[in-house]
């Protein structure tokens, strides 16, 4: 359900820092998929932060081989 929600990412700053999902379009993708809209609610915010994280790291990892020279 997490890669239907791709278009949702929330960006901040200059440098693109993904914050956050849209969660109310994630929950409505979910219930559109047939998901339960409570357990939705419960397991979001976490799938959220790890998929947070996840898109940072990446976004880090890119730039750093690009100033080292390697991108």
């Amino acid at each position: 359900m997490l890669q239907r929600c791709g278009g949702q990412v929330r960006y901040a700053g200059m440098a693109g820092v993904a914050v956050g999902l849209d969660l109310s379009a994630a929950l409505t993708i979910g219930e559109d998929l047939g998901y339960d809209r409570r357990a939705l609610a419960v397991l979001l915010p976490m799938a959220e932060a790890a998929a947070i994280e996840a898109l940072n790291e990446r976004a880090k990892n890119r730039s750093g081989s690009k100033e080292d020279g390697d991108g």
